[in-house]
């Protein structure tokens, strides 16, 4: 008999066969009876970014809007519901260094434990160097978030500080804060780790999505620091968030019992 049909036909290649066989069986009667579903489906924005009330947002005005043209960084940015705005809050001095916001909205859906393009990474890739991390918690006004206690939200987010290199060599690198969170099935998370943590959960979820929200200050004075973004993040937050809370963000709470009882 030929020696490979021998070691196909041997005992300890069939063992093997059989326990595979009898795993998979298993797995898919796990799955059956505990009613996992592992491929989620899309759940769509209640209203597109693009439409936000910018009345609703005051007193934020909204300076600049601006599109990616190029068909490449929007294939890579892997989703069409996004915004990038500029707001101004009208409450700060004309030199005040969180004067302006440059906020960045990104929406995904149907995806199962991808978390593509968080700060860490793009802002490496455009040439700049991460200086600082820092993963801490803002106390925010926002009593229509689900897991509010006592009207305030926790809200976990990181805080990156990058500096470029200044044109003028005799002059010290400009450094600058980013500051994200993802929002993950309805709950917050700070980092692409927790994200991916939260997802996890999700095993009896019909649905699945998540939205980065990502931000930077700056002013006519430059770049603000560690303290003044904070700040300036939960004054933001407090406005900008119940809006997407309310007008755009699913409810996937809603929409996961309505497929149930359906």
């Amino acid at each position: 008999m030929n020696k490979v049909i021998k070691e196909y036909i041997s005992a300890p290649y069939i063992v093997c066969v059989l326990i595979l066989a009898i795993a998979a069986a298993g797995m898919q009667y796990t799955i059956r009876s505990l009613n996992l579903i592992l491929v989620k489906k899309p759940i769509e924005l209640q209203k597109p970014f693009d439409d936000i009330d910018e009345n609703a947002i005051y007193p934020y005005k909204v300076v600049r809007k601006t599109k990616i043209n190029n068909p490449a960084i929007l294939e890579s940015l892997g989703t069409e519901n996004y915004i990038q705005w500029v707001l101004e809050d009208q409450r700060e001095p004309t030199e005040s260094p969180t004067r302006y916001c440059s906020l960045f909205l990104t929406y995904y859906t149907g995806i199962n434990d991808r978390i593509p393009h968080v700060p860490e990474e793009c802002y490496f890739g455009g040439g700049n160097t991460r200086d600082d991390l820092e993963d801490i918690t803002l106390k925010v006004k926002c009593p229509n978030y689900y897991y509010s206690k006592d009207g305030i939200a926790d809200i976990p987010v990181r805080l990156l500080v990058f500096s470029k290199k200044n044109a003028d060599p005799l002059l010290d690198n400009e450094e600058f804060p980013v500051v994200y969170f993802l929002n993950v099935n309805g709950e917050f998370a700070g980092n692409r780790t927790q994200a991916r943590a939260t997802m996890g959960k999700n095993v009896l979820g019909t649905y699945s999505f998540f939205s980065k929200v990502e931000w930077r200050f700056y002013g006519n004075s430059g770049f603000p620091n560690a303290d003044e973004v904070k700040k300036a993040s939960i004054r933001m937050l407090e406005v900008v968030l119940p809006v997407l809370i309310k007008d755009h963000w699913p409810d996937i709470k809603a929409a996961e019992e309505a497929a149930k009882s359906s």
